[in-house]
């Protein structure tokens, strides 16, 4: 998709798209032409940007989606108007950085495969001007060899100062993800009927996570469809003898919530 800045402060208005060679292209939108193009993310690798970029204040985010391959998941800030990088927030907690520049992360993966919320609204709520990231499952998909620990950012939705690129804080739907259940809509920001500033996002385990803003405090989850041997991994690692016995398992890889996240409409208070 397309990210679009308005016209602002005597700068012209922008159009924005990611590429699934790694490009950010930034267009005039009268007539096309780029204007400039950054590589943002290593095709060689597995990195690609299929998400839409979100443009607001000067600004253009994107996050890279990863190919289910192992690297290391990120956001990044550019500025909207020459296309310098102005920072990098990596969506896997325990990170290392080489002397070379280049980073490994435990465990890989953390991808973003749709778009990003911002809150830029004057409602007297206490996180204007942040992102709100969705994050994808951990590296290898379907095989988690420690339990539960170190999967931090992945499957959770992290939010993101947009003027430094800190994430201060998260909220972590699944630990053990071991059916590629992705985080893979764009959260829904809202305020209830009684004041309370929520998010609501869906992922493909089926599930819809109210979350309190202020607290990143679950107040809901919901099923959105129907579930079965959620708890049971796939048979595809050295401790699943073969069977003809199959494992039926709902949502599968493909269920769930994908691309397209919850909306809310006011009037009613429903979502």
């Amino acid at each position: 998709g397309l990210g679009y800045l308005p016209s602002q402060n005597g700068m012209p208005d922008l159009l924005f798209r990611g590429t699934t060679t790694g490009e950010l292209l930034a267009l005039d939108p009268k007539d096309g032409k780029i204007l400039w193009a950054t590589k943002t993310a290593d095709p060689f690798r597995g990195e690609s940007i299929v998400a839409a970029p979100i443009a607001v204040e000067g600004k253009v985010f994107v996050g890279i989606a990863t190919s289910e391959l192992g690297v290391c998941g990120r956001v990044m800030a550019f500025n909207a108007y020459t296309g310098e990088k102005e920072w990098t927030a990596h969506t896997i907690f325990d990170i290392k950085k080489k002397k070379d520049g280049t980073v490994t992360c435990n465990p890989q993966g953390g991808a973003q495969w749709t778009s990003l919320s911002f809150n830029n609204q004057d409602d007297g709520s206490r996180d204007k001007g942040f992102l709100f990231v969705p994050v994808a499952n951990p590296f290898p998909d379907f095989v988690r060899a420690d339990g539960t620990a170190g999967t931090l950012y992945t499957n959770s939705v992290i939010r993101i100062d947009a003027n430094t690129g800190k994430i201060n804080l998260y909220y972590q739907v699944l630990s053990h993800d071991v059916h590629d259940w992705d985080l893979g809509t764009a959260p829904v920001l809202y305020r209830t009927a009684s004041g309370t500033d929520m998010l609501a996002i869906a992922g493909k385990d089926g599930f819809i996570y109210g979350v309190e803003r202020k607290t990143f405090k679950l107040v809901y989850k919901t099923s959105g469809t129907q579930h079965r041997n959620i708890d049971k991994p796939f048979p595809f690692s050295h401790d699943f003898p073969p069977s003809r016995a199959a494992l039926r398992v709902c949502p599968g890889v493909f269920g769930g919530a994908q691309f397209t996240g919850p909306s809310y409409d006011p009037n009613s208070d429903n979502l």
